[in-house]
């Protein structure tokens, strides 16, 4: 489960879906490859289902503009911001195991001073409030969101690059703003009352029962091997992972 697909490609996606009911299997993938093609998406992967049976699965374009391989069903494409829902998921299957409720506050897991609360006293951040983009935070720092290392870093390392992104800045639970600080936050409470590191509970919880074998955390030979690349806006140029 990777960071950062193109936001390109939620267009695509956010299109299939308005003409998915009344266009056929050719009529739709056509419709995903004009969209493809306006908007420089090198490469594009594509599952439909309805009622639970396969309407029609694709994969277009080239995974890497550099040596221009060809993008297929086994290409690797990183989630981006999709992976919130995964913490979601998680922290829903952490509420079945009896580890916290998402009513819990953030503090009794983490401790007072994990989060800059002005309101901690009166309106405290629970761990619903991550979920649902109202805690108060605005968004992570440039230096947390471009980090790069050949070498992952823990939760906890990552957290101690910019601690004024776990700044409240209004009264919890009154208002949403989007923020990337909080799924990384359920997630170190995930591994705090689990035991376990947050990649090791989502194999464990998440995606080895959603079979999703070949979903992963890092950068292992597997995956290297079928990333699709990052491009910049337009797929003019690749990204370093």
């Amino acid at each position: 489960m990777y960071h950062a697909i193109h936001k390109s490609v939620f267009i695509l996606l956010a299109f299939v879906t308005t003409i998915v009911h009344s266009q056929s299997k050719l009529e739709i993938e056509e419709a995903v490859r004009e969209i493809q093609e306006r908007h420089n998406v090198p490469a594009v992967g594509f599952v439909l289902v309805r009622n639970g049976r396969l309407v029609t699965k694709k994969v277009m374009g080239i995974r890497d503009i550099e040596t221009n391989e060809v993008a297929n069903e086994h290409s690797i494409f990183r989630l981006g911001s999709i992976s919130k829902a995964f913490a979601g998921l998680a922290a829903l299957k952490a509420q079945e195991l009896g580890l916290f409720t998402l009513n819990d506050k953030v503090s009794d897991h983490l401790g007072s001073s994990f989060i800059n609360n002005p309101w901690e006293a009166q309106s405290p951040i629970r761990i619903k409030h991550l979920l649902e983009h109202t805690a108060g935070f605005f968004d992570i720092t440039q230096a947390e969101f471009d980090h790069e290392s050949d070498i992952p870093i823990t939760l906890e390392e990552a957290f101690s690059i910019s601690p004024e992104s776990r700044t409240v800045h209004w009264k919890p639970g009154i208002q949403s703003s989007y923020s990337n600080i909080g799924a990384p936050i359920v997630a170190l409470i995930i591994q705090t009352v689990s035991g376990m590191t947050y990649e090791a509970f989502m194999d464990s919880y998440v995606l080895g029962p959603l079979n999703m074998s070949s979903s992963t955390f890092f950068n292992d030979e597997y995956t290297s091997q079928h990333i699709a690349s990052g491009h910049s806006r337009g797929g003019r140029r690749v990204i370093p992972y």
